[in-house]
Parts: structure tokens; sequence; C-alpha cells
């Protein structure tokens, strides 16, 4: 399994979410350059192509919740 800092993972719940490199940067208090460099390195990692991939990628890794509340 890959693992990921704990800004990294927050980058990734963020970006989920739909949050912006911009919006990201304004909640998590870094730089925006900061935000972008950390997106960049787990596309790498992942071998995502985009912002997009990236996030199904690590949905797909159980990195990330799927979006989807359980039925009761």
């Amino acid at each position: 399994m890959l693992h990921i800092t704990p800004a990294e993972r927050d980058v990734l719940r963020l970006l989920g979410a739909g949050a912006t490199i911009d919006g990201i940067a304004d909640h998590l208090a870094m730089s925006a350059s900061d935000v972008e460099a950390l997106v960049r390195a787990l596309m790498a990692r992942m071998g995502a192509l985009s912002e997009a991939d990236l996030v199904a990628v690590a949905r797909r890794r159980g990195l990330l919740d799927t979006g989807y509340a359980a039925a009761s």
C-alpha cells in the first residue's frame, strides 16, 4: 500500500471534495505552490494523469471515501 503523509491525505480529501488548489491552500494555511507540489508528487507516485484521475485512483486504492453513504 502506498504511504501518504497527513498533509497529502488532507490535500487528497479536499481535492476529492471538489476544492480548488487555492481553496485547499487557504483551508490548510499553505501556499498554492506547496499544494501544487503535493498534488504533482502524488500524481507521479500514483500514476495519475490529472487531478480528477488522482482522485479516482485514490478512491480505488482506498485512500479516500467513495463519497456514497451506506444504505441503512
